[in-house]
């Protein structure tokens, strides 16, 4: 059968964005395969399957190191349901507390939930990649399963931690998921941005355990616990990076928050750019009226009534400050050069900042749902709606596959030809000077909405 496919083969590895690394990539993964795994009759049988395989090693180092590592991932992918079901949350869930439950030990349960995670990571990237996955689906698909994760793992967890130090009279624990997560568009390496707020019976000042720890400290150490559990390296690999420094006072603050601490803070000390990152707050784990309280915070607080040109002046202080660090490297920096996501998404959230004490109904972590819901309340500026958008797809699009496929920026002028007909294909442009100006034209739409919309009204303050 291997005879009969190389011609094939040969000229499908030679049309991926790096032939010699997906060959290498491949040659890795059939030496891992399992013994009685007929895959040369299979791909003989099924070319587009090849084509899918070339697609992989040569294009994603990310997923080709998924599937070699774990060969029997490419099992999902030979499914008949593979390329028309998405799992949802509640199935992601289900189906982890079914593998956990296989592990007699923490070590074994982090393993599994590696093995999980990294298996439909691998899934998702193979369907963005085939075409058959747009990017926000991709987005809320990460999003789901790393919900899904945290979920289970603070679980485990909590049931680990409880056997030692006991239990916290009233105690309960939440997971809020700000950033990427918050607003359900995680790529193929965002990493998580939590903070942890947990309730409890004033009357109790330590845990009732054979190890007993007073509230802060038993909050503490169950919320490094819950970080470890989503990154530490295991013989697996590693889950995810998680980043803590939205939390009340960042680096400097206690990893727990009590969540009267949480709304004494959000009503008094808080800065305008933690008022940003609150727009894409979302509840992800822990129990349902803990959740609720939260939920009920955020809004209360989103819907306070605010200076716009002080706001405004926030914002352009806050972008300013970005800028100075981290600058832009051109039109495909798409995050941060002017008129990029992060312009857009400071458009969003400051509309949203100032509009939300009259038209509460316009409060949505997800950039696209509040750019919708703006536009319906009749919020934004007379043609807006649409490049903004317009720029949500294309932006997303492009930065979902470069995140696939690259662990570093992008250029063009060095950049594999197989990686760049990818872009083209997804994003439906002809070639990349016609995918160029489209970037340009959009950072150049937004830039000028953030200037009319933000830092004109920031100066005349």
């Amino acid at each position: 059968r291997l005879t009969e496919i190389i011609p094939f083969m040969l000229e499908v590895f030679s049309k991926t964005a790096d032939p010699g690394a997906a060959f290498t990539a491949f040659d890795r993964f059939l030496s891992r395969l399992p013994g009685g795994v007929q895959l040369f009759s299979l791909l003989s049988a099924q070319p587009e399957l090849l084509r899918l395989l070339g697609d992989i090693m040569g294009t994603s180092p990310r997923l080709a190191g998924l599937l070699s590592h774990r060969p029997r991932t490419l099992e999902a992918v030979i499914a008949p349901e593979f390329f028309t079901h998405l799992p949802d949350l509640d199935e992601y869930e289900s189906a982890l507390r079914a593998r956990i439950k296989q592990g007699a030990t923490p070590e074994e349960y982090l393993d599994l939930a590696r093995v999980f995670g990294q298996e439909h990571k691998f899934r998702i990237g193979v369907r963005l990649l085939s075409g058959t996955l747009e990017a926000e689906e991709a987005g809320a698909s990460y999003a789901a399963l790393a919900t899904a994760c945290i979920r289970v793992l603070l679980e485990c967890v909590e049931a680990s931690f409880r056997d030692r130090h006991g239990r916290i009279k009233g105690g309960q624990v939440a997971v809020l998921a700000m950033g990427k997560l918050g607003g359900a568009e995680m790529s193929a390496n965002s990493d998580l941005d939590l903070v942890l707020i947990y309730d409890f019976d004033e009357s109790c000042h330590e845990s009732d355990g054979r190890r007993p720890l007073g509230v802060n400290a038993y909050y503490a150490r169950l919320t490094q616990k819950l970080i470890s559990a989503l990154t530490v390296p295991t013989t697996e690999g590693a889950l995810y990076e998680v980043d803590m420094r939205l939390r009340p006072s960042g680096r400097s603050g206690p990893l727990a928050t009590s969540l009267a601490s949480y709304r004494a803070y959000q009503d008094g000390s808080a800065w305008i750019w933690e008022k940003l990152a609150l727009v894409r707050a979302r509840p992800v784990a822990g129990p349902e009226p803990l959740k609720t309280a939260i939920e009920m915070l955020i809004h209360a607080d989103l819907c306070k009534s605010r200076d716009p040109m002080v706001t405004a002046w926030g914002v352009l202080d806050m972008r300013s400050r970005i800028e100075e660090v981290k600058g832009a490297k051109g039109v495909w920096d798409i995050k941060q050069v002017r008129g990029g996501l992060l312009d857009l998404e400071f458009i969003v959230q400051y509309l949203l900042l100032v509009h939300a004490h009259a038209h509460p109904g316009i409060l949505a972590s997800n950039t696209q749902a509040a750019i919708s819901r703006l536009a319906a309340h009749g919020l934004l500026p007379p043609d807006a709606a649409l490049p903004m958008i317009e720029a949500v797809y294309l932006y997303g699009s492009v930065t979902q596959i470069l995140r696939l496929c690259l662990n570093g920026p992008f250029d063009p002028d060095t950049a594999p030809e197989g990686l760049k007909n990818l872009l083209l294909r997804v994003v439906q442009a002809p070639d990349l000077k016609v995918l160029e100006a489209q970037l340009r034209e959009t950072q150049q739409a937004i830039h000028k909405l953030f200037r009319d919309i933000i830092e004109i009204p920031a100066h005349q303050k």
